[in-house]
């Protein structure tokens, strides 16, 4: 399954990757586990694998070391289903793993596609187009017959250093599948699976707008044991994954989210914007876990859109290596 812009493509990464040099992004296509055209993007620090196939990132990690993201075991095998299979009631979607994006909260997936775990499928789980740059990949996704969007994502890095910077933009360009859907708020909402951490974290606003700094969501399918995983100190959450019982909490964090994997701290950073309406009674930030892996999860304000409005949010990825004597807290305290 094949979409791209430019017929010449193949000439265009060749160019891109001519120079080896140091201090240089090297950019070019590869296939990475069956999912053709991939783009791979490196330093001289950093290995990111954007696949344009499935609209996700799914290699994020220091050079020469593993890969932090999660990502199914068995990724070459999903069945891709197109668009129509879910409007006709094939209702599935493909656990691939990986970063992706939810254009609403999961509490209004149920209105648009008949089931809360299936979201717009244009934008979750099917072929974007893509853009080579000198420095990364623009993908963009086939516009949605449900929620008449488009997403597009600017996925680049540095010559130096270990951060991604990821610019996203929701666009309305038509109406939506019914007049009770064009009411439905949208936000980008990005979620990176990654591999199960020992601890992750995020910094509490001072005037929250939950009781307790946070929130653990209630499910209407099952139960998160989330509160008897998190602690509080000086403002800083810290929610330690359970390996057996699905966990979720939610805040209005300050800025970013992090997790541990291994000796390396993976953070997500983003702006927290005043007076605006985020999801899920004002949540910008939260953390999922499960016996397999950990998200973490930055969302845009939400807003119902009219056609031509759109909405843009900007994260950003770093790394950092920890060393078994350093003192973690203090190191969160000055992100």
């Amino acid at each position: 399954m094949k979409h791209f812009r430019y017929l010449s493509l193949f000439l265009v990464a060749s160019v891109l990757t001519s120079c080896n040099c140091n201090n240089q992004v090297k950019v070019e296509t590869i296939t990475f586990k069956g999912l053709e055209n991939s783009v791979e993007i490196k330093n001289q620090e950093i290995h990111l694998i954007v696949a344009p196939e499935i609209g996700r990132i799914v290699y994020y990690g220091f050079a020469e070391e593993d890969n932090l993201l999660f990502l199914n075991h068995d990724i070459e095998n999903i069945e891709q289903h197109s668009p129509n299979k879910y409007l006709s009631g094939e209702l599935k979607s493909p656990h691939y793993g990986g970063d992706r994006v939810l254009p609403t909260s999961e509490d209004y997936t149920h209105l648009y596609t008949g089931s809360r775990f299936i979201p717009d499928p244009w934008i979750t789980c099917t072929p974007y187009d893509y853009e080579l740059l000198k420095n990364g990949v623009k993908i963009t996704s086939q516009l949605s017959d449900i929620l008449g969007v488009r997403l597009s994502r600017t996925i680049t890095i540095d010559k130096t250093g270990t951060q991604v910077h990821i610019h996203q933009k929701l666009k309305k360009l038509k109406n939506a599948l019914t007049e009770a859907i064009d009411t439905i708020p949208l936000t980008i909402w990005n979620l990176s699976q990654i591999k199960y951490p020992q601890n992750t974290w995020m910094p509490l606003a001072n005037e929250s707008v939950f009781e307790k700094g946070f929130n653990i969501p209630v499910w209407p399918d099952a139960k998160n044991w989330g509160q008897e995983s998190c602690m509080v100190k000086d403002n800083l959450l810290t929610f330690t994954p359970h390996p057996e019982k699905h966990q979720k909490v939610a805040a209005d964090a300050q800025g970013w989210v992090a997790g541990l994997i291994d000796n390396v701290l993976m953070i997500e950073r983003f702006t927290p914007l005043k007076g605006v309406r985020y999801p899920d009674g004002g949540t910008s930030a939260s953390i999922y876990s499960c016996s397999l892996f950990a998200e973490l999860e930055c969302l845009s304000p939400e807003k119902i859109l009219n056609v031509g409005e759109e909405i843009q949010h900007t994260i950003t990825w770093e790394l950092q290596k920890i060393k078994q004597d350093d003192d973690i807290t203090e190191i969160l305290k000055r992100l």
